[in-house]
């Protein structure tokens, strides 16, 4: 199966997060925010490096031979798949200062035309993937208190990066 486009990932990944919306207004009971951390790049890192099979799960929404290939490259065209579907939704988003973290609002029936365009499988990993890219275990405070997932991923990129040199055809293994 074909990963999705790099911009239906963003948007897909924009209306998960906001169906889960972690914020609830009171006055306002159909707004959802999809709220996510300013540090969203190195928490996509940490997971497709992680070595426990969520590297294979999410290839059916990333192209994993483009992201072995340049990650860096890879993560410039997300984050211009992220802006451009803000600015054709007429969408603000907003820079929470505080907590580090990028802020788009959304309705439910918004949310729901977005995800309606998923199957149900890709839904569920799409899902998947929105959670964990807004994890609490990849925020610095849980990364300098329990551990450093970020280190982690830095050290296995390398490890790919060398493996990918010396085998163009190289493909990275579970670790566990």
């Amino acid at each position: 199966m074909k990963p999705l486009k790099i911009k239906d990932l963003a948007l897909g990944m924009m209306a998960s997060i906001a169906e889960e919306t972690p914020y609830h207004y009171v006055k306002e009971p159909n707004r959802k925010t999809c709220v996510l951390p300013a540090n969203y790049k190195q928490n996509i890192q940490n997971i497709m490096c992680a070595g426990n099979g969520w590297f294979e799960e999410f290839s059916r929404l990333i192209d994993t031979e483009e992201y072995l290939d340049s990650h860096f490259a890879w993560e410039i065209a997300f984050a211009g798949a992220l802006q451009e579907s803000i600015e054709e939704m007429g969408k603000e988003m907003k820079y929470n200062y505080i907590y580090d973290k990028l802020e788009i609002e959304f309705t439910p029936e918004e949310i729901e035309a977005i995800l309606s365009k998923f199957t149900k499988p890709t839904r569920n990993i799409l899902n998947h993937f929105s959670r964990l890219v807004v994890d609490r275990i990849y925020s610095r405070e849980y990364q300098e208190q329990y551990h450093d997932y970020s280190a982690m991923a830095v050290e296995t990129m390398k490890e790919w990066n060398k493996a990918k040199e010396e085998n163009p055809d190289f493909v990275p293994e579970r670790k566990y």
